[in-house]
């Protein structure tokens, strides 16, 4: 990921930040324990000694949780920037241990404690959680897209705070995990949308359907090539990236709203799907051999998974492929439960993306939860 250039992803644990760290509550200082574990088993699944290293990271999470419940049971540490730092990492540990079915509980418990101290604003002008926050925020938006709409909760406040961050970051290193901010923000758009169409009966099918033409048109119209020439090194893989997403929420774009009745299914939508599928595939097969983006491909590749229910076998296999070697080189999870919800799917005989999402997952990798601030 260096090679892309210079990000707050990845930092150098320093003698005085490992002094700092061990004066933290358990719940902050064994969290990399806890990662380090949870990435040697998924790094070496078939390895005897695997069960050995699952019962240390359950002993490592279990002493989390209980000095977590500790500082949540006292008024003045409950929502304290500890405090959400503890869930939010937490929360990343399970996901990439596989640990955790109900991560939804862990974002919907972060954002009450925002909304106690005003807001996900407020909580941003906090030094100490502004790294995390980002982490919460691709966790959470990317979690949105593969949850059926009945999950979603998402309120005009929620959309406001995101797009203040969106704002407010988008130069910075830390830009919502090297994704492209305005494609980023069609990805909340949608989601939004999600949710409307299926909740507002003050709005009628048609300006929801007017507006997800809208979203589609500006996805579309996005530039992977002037994107990717603003960057100072790299330019090549960024432009690999930003054009394998911009196919992605394309297609997010189109079934995700035509399987809420927001969009129609046409034949000119169904030749834009064919195309845009056709596109990721060739893409995804390039970054997957990039040592620099292919650890950011678990979404797009979720995403032609759903795709290829309308055909296409030999796509499948290299979808199948591609998921267990990431699970390997990421030392996660969650690309393992991505492959078994596809294969499902595949078999299902349905088309519909909340059929395919019929509960919450979030599909999503990260590298790192910067926790040095806190």
């Amino acid at each position: 990921m260096l090679q892309l250039g210079p990000t707050s992803s990845i930092y150098r644990i320093s003698p005085p930040l490992f002094q700092q760290g061990m004066a933290q509550p358990d719940y902050i200082r064994l969290i990399i324990v806890c990662m380090s574990l949870s990435h040697r088993v998924n790094h070496s699944r078939n390895d005897p000694r695997s069960a050995t290293l699952v019962k240390s990271f359950l002993h490592y999470r279990g002493l989390i949780i209980r000095s977590l419940v500790e500082d949540l049971n006292l008024n003045h540490k409950r929502t304290s920037d500890h405090v959400i730092g503890g869930i939010l990492t937490l929360l990343l540990v399970d996901a990439q241990q596989g640990a955790s079915t109900n991560w939804r509980c862990h974002i919907d418990g972060i954002r009450q404690i925002m909304g106690l101290r005003g807001g996900i604003q407020a909580v941003a002008r906090s030094k100490g959680v502004a790294s995390l926050l980002v982490s919460f925020v691709y966790l959470s938006v990317f979690g949105d897209t593969t949850s059926p709409v009945s999950d979603l909760a998402m309120t005009e406040s929620d959309l406001d705070g995101l797009k203040f961050l969106i704002k407010r970051d988008e130069n910075s290193s830390r830009t919502f995990m090297s994704r492209p901010s305005a494609l980023f923000a069609e990805i909340i758009n949608i989601n939004y949308l999600r949710v409307r169409a299926s909740t507002d009966t003050t709005t009628s099918p048609e300006d929801h359907s007017r507006k997800a033409y809208e979203i589609l048109t500006r996805v579309l119209d996005f530039s992977p090539e002037k994107w990717a020439e603003s960057k100072p090194v790299a330019k090549e893989d960024w432009l690999l990236l930003a054009s394998i997403y911009q196919a992605a929420v394309s297609l997010y774009c189109i079934h995700s709203l035509q399987s809420i009745g927001v969009l129609p299914i046409t034949s000119f939508l169904r030749k834009n799907c064919t195309a845009h599928s056709h596109l990721l595939h060739v893409l995804l097969s390039k970054a997957v051999l990039s040592l620099s983006i292919r650890g950011f491909m678990l979404w797009p590749l979720v995403v032609l998974g759903m795709e290829t229910v309308n055909g296409g076998v030999s796509v499948r296999h290299f979808i199948r492929e591609e998921l267990v070697e990431m699970s390997h080189y990421t030392g996660s999870y969650m690309p393992v439960t991505a492959k078994h919800v596809l294969e499902r799917f595949w078999d299902s005989g349905n088309t519909h993306w909340d059929v395919c999402f019929d509960r919450s997952y979030a599909f999503a990798t990260l590298l790192a939860a910067d926790a040095s601030k806190l």
